[in-house]
């Protein structure tokens, strides 16, 4: 049976390379569209990927003749380079029209060609010009671009797989095609710009396969990691900069990523011992101070995927420099005061400070969660950052004197609290009995029991 499926696939696969394909190669490059292309051609092109790649897979097994084989090969290489540049051209040209159902469904659908036969072996894809990569390049970011910070992951596949079989000559030509078409040569583009700059390198840092692939993105590395510190800064606070919130926080997840990637390969792109602190930075421009009295609503309070990205960068770091981090202490423990901040005044999705008094949500106790994590992982390092702990405790015992958490926000917030209170010799203990004031002090000494409580039980 599975012989005469292979042998049907094949004939199917030869007829649509044939007449059939040649009208359709001619409908994607022409110049106008017909409500016969725009009705037929998503099907089409959804049913060539499919048909083609399950072919390719199954080519080495078929029972059919050599001469057979050999013929639909060179069907589907001559498809490829009559049809592939065009369809990504179509595509991008597509995206920046107006919005309709059809035209959506012609977008999905040459996303998904590409990523079909973006997977073809290698010496299917080989046949592909070598303007192709470009051509993706200039999608995706065009993508992100018209799309409020949107990106393709079919596209990103697709990249990515091409990206492997580059060869060094290749990857160093699309590095300074970001450089110069994207940036314009500039080291101060626009945000978008260099977010969709940002994530395009973030492909190839990541595809990339050999040495002198490797070395070259190495160089580059760093420009574009000063580009992702600069996505981080929060736009201009007016009555304007709060409609693009959403695009703002898109571009910090991208940018945080990116970074995670880097400090992710330590071998490939280390982080000089300055750049540390200059991460640091940028992460409490993320999350700046918030006012106590809660009257300012023009500060908000950082979103879910937000507070993710921020604390994400941070584990990164705490697993990969975590002795780097020994000299930048102060830094570092600024973000935790201010991830614990905004995670004790935030209470629903659109980043509105939670009122005094009212209920904790999920999304609160997401925040606790990430927060716990960071805290746990702090505590490996006790005999560093043990002094430094001392006022992110007095945040939370502050956060309760003015009734900030109620019960179910202390049970969220107790786990991170225990590790750092773990942390703590006789020296910080006496500090904080100090600095605390009376009604924060007997509110701190129930606490501390249960902590003790939990301890003794080894929880």
């Amino acid at each position: 049976e599975g012989e005469k499926a292979r042998d049907l696939c094949f004939g199917a696969t030869a007829s649509m390379l044939g007449s059939f394909w040649d009208a359709l190669v001619s409908s994607i490059t022409s110049e106008t569209e017909s409500r016969a292309n725009i009705t037929v051609l998503p099907d089409l092109l959804v049913l060539v990927g499919d048909t083609a790649n399950f072919w390719s897979h199954c080519a080495a097994a078929s029972s059919g003749s050599n001469d057979f084989v050999a013929d639909t090969e060179n069907a589907l290489c001559e498809v490829l380079e009559k049809a592939y540049v065009p369809i990504i051209r179509g595509l991008v040209q597509k995206r920046s029209g107006n919005e309709s159902p059809s035209r959506e469904k012609i977008v999905w659908a040459s996303e998904y060609f590409i990523s079909c036969t973006s997977i073809l072996p290698k010496a299917y894809t080989k046949r592909v010009p070598v303007i192709v990569e470009k051509e993706l390049l200039l999608a995706i970011t065009s993508t992100f671009v018209t799309s409020e910070a949107e990106t393709s992951p079919l596209l990103d596949v697709a990249l990515c797989r091409l990206l492997q079989q580059a060869d060094s000559s290749q990857i160093e030509l699309l590095v300074s095609y970001l450089i110069e078409d994207l940036t314009g040569g500039s080291d101060f583009p626009s945000p978008r710009t260099a977010a969709s700059a940002v994530h395009a390198f973030h492909l190839l840092f990541g595809a990339v396969r050999g040495q002198e692939q490797r070395k070259i993105v190495a160089m580059h590395t760093r420009r574009f990691l000063f580009l992702a510190m600069g996505l981080f800064c929060p736009p201009v606070r007016n009555d304007n900069a709060l409609n693009r919130i959403g695009l703002w926080q898109s571009q910090v997840s991208m940018a945080a990523d990116f970074i995670v990637a880097v400090v992710g390969k330590k071998d490939l792109a280390p982080l000089a011992t300055s750049e540390i602190p200059m991460i640091l930075g940028c992460l409490v421009a993320v999350l700046p101070p918030l006012p106590r009295d809660g009257r300012n609503e023009r500060i908000r309070t950082a979103s879910l995927e937000t507070f993710a990205a921020v604390c994400g960068v941070i584990a990164s770091l705490q697993k990969n420099y975590s002795k780097q981090l020994y000299g930048c202490a102060p830094s570092l423990i600024s973000v935790y005061h201010s991830l614990l901040s905004h995670a004790i005044e935030s209470d629903d999705d659109s980043g509105r400070r939670r009122p005094h008094g009212e209920l904790a949500s999920g999304n609160q106790q997401a925040k606790a969660q990430e927060f716990t994590k960071l805290c746990e992982m702090l505590s490996a390092h006790r005999d560093v950052f043990k002094k430094h702990i001392v006022g992110i405790i007095l945040h939370y015992v502050d956060a309760m004197e003015n009734s900030l958490l109620g019960p179910t926000a202390k049970r969220y917030f107790a786990p991170a609290m225990y590790a750092l209170l773990d942390m703590c010799s006789t020296y910080e203990m006496q500090q904080l009995n100090v600095m605390m004031s009376t009604t924060g002090r007997a509110l701190f000494r129930s606490f501390f029991q249960t902590f003790k409580k939990v301890q003794f039980r080894g929880q």
